[in-house]
């Protein structure tokens, strides 16, 4: 058997360099969608387990909610939260039933 022609040689290079850009390509845009929902994850669960915290009458409670009214950006944000005396849009997990 004899070596394949430079020509054939170089054809079947570029079909395997095209096969591996696309492979590539598509492993990229699998990375970029997975970060945005691994991100709304991680903001889903951390919601889940403050949200709670902020309507609880404790140590934690109080830390938490002074976090959250030196950190949220604006007065809405923190009246969303239940953090300047509207109940009215403060989180179900904090309204109490009577």
């Amino acid at each position: 058997m004899g070596r394949r022609p430079a020509s054939e040689r170089l054809r079947a290079l570029e079909q395997e360099r095209q096969a591996l850009e696309a492979r590539i390509a598509r492993a990229r845009a699998q990375a970029r969608s997975v970060e945005p929902q691994r991100l709304s994850r991680q903001r889903f669960v951390l919601g889940a387990v403050l949200l709670p915290l902020l309507g609880e009458e404790s140590a934690d409670g109080e830390a938490l909610r002074r976090l959250v009214r030196q950190r949220a950006s604006s007065p809405a944000d923190r009246r969303l939260l239940g953090l300047d005396g509207d109940e009215d849009d403060a989180p179900v997990a904090m309204i109490e039933d009577d």
